[in-house]
């Protein structure tokens, strides 16, 4: 999945997929290895037996087979054994002491575990005005934490929007425009920019984009472009709208949910025949 899709489900998609991958790999590997680690007796397997070569030749080839495939094997197997027992006694040298504490505090809650259980069972009324002191405490801290229903996700594309003060001419505005444009298309990450002025006077606009005072700016910016270009650019152009007095500005980001089409042609007219064609 492409686009703000992927940026919101990939992290639940490849948490998922790694979970199936163990799944599988201990499905087919560690649990057939331990069911046939049963109580039941080791039967013992006799071994093939292979008859003596008669010739020097054949000797020779047995020796050479035994060695490249009995002798080589055992040899890596002992001695990636040997590795194994040493990493994992490093291993336990390191966490033994983080183990031995863990396991301390642990003994000393579960043995005053029963002792607190008792107090808070003799002392309910006191349990549950504290718990509920707790829930208004928490309460209280929400209007500091903000909350947002989907964080701000960069799209590598965004919008200012600019409002000069009340009476301003449409050309100055457009002039103001065109310096931060020109600014704007100046910078190497950017790809392609677009400026309109003075659009609030259609009669599909918002009323607040009223007026010759108004303009936005919209700024693509190149491909693989991460959030931290995004912002070093949006802080480069800021400095740039700072410089116009009187300037009102506002960055924002496209809808990140959104059924429409990179390039829509609407046509309007009173003519239905003359419009399908």
């Amino acid at each position: 999945m492409q686009g703000i899709a992927g940026q919101l489900f990939s992290d639940q998609a490849l948490t998922v997929t790694f979970s199936l991958l163990a799944s599988l790999v201990v499905a087919i590997t560690l649990i057939p290895m331990l069911s046939s680690l049963g109580d039941r007796k080791k039967e013992e397997v006799p071994a093939p037996e292979l008859k003596e070569p008669r010739t020097k030749v054949g000797r020779s080839l047995r020796a050479a087979r035994l060695f490249v495939f009995v002798t080589i094997p055992k040899f890596l197997v002992r001695m990636g054994a040997k590795a194994i027992r040493g990493i994992s006694r490093g291993v336990m040298f390191l966490i033994t002491p983080l183990l031995n504490g863990f396991e301390s505090g642990y003994m000393a809650i579960e043995n005053r575990y029963p002792t607190i259980i008792r107090w808070a069972l003799d002392k309910k009324f006191v349990v549950v005005t504290l718990a509920f002191g707790l829930l208004i405490a928490s309460l209280s801290l929400v209007p500091h934490l903000g909350m947002e229903l989907i964080p701000s996700l960069s799209q590598g594309e965004f919008n200012v929007e600019f409002k000069m003060p009340p009476g301003t001419p449409i050309e100055n505005t457009d002039a103001a425009l065109k310096s931060v444009q020109s600014a704007a298309t100046s910078l190497s990450r950017v790809n392609t920019t677009f400026a309109v002025a003075g659009s609030g006077n259609q009669m599909d606009a918002n009323p607040e984009e009223g007026g010759e005072n108004w303009g936005e700016l919209n700024v693509v910016l190149a491909d693989g472009s991460d959030r931290s270009v995004e912002e070093q650019t949006i802080a480069e152009l800021r400095s740039d709208l700072q410089r116009i007095p009187g300037l009102m500005y506002k960055f924002s980001r496209p809808a990140l949910f959104t059924f429409k089409t990179p390039i829509e042609i609407e046509i309007s007219g009173y003519d239905l025949d003359n419009l399908k064609k």
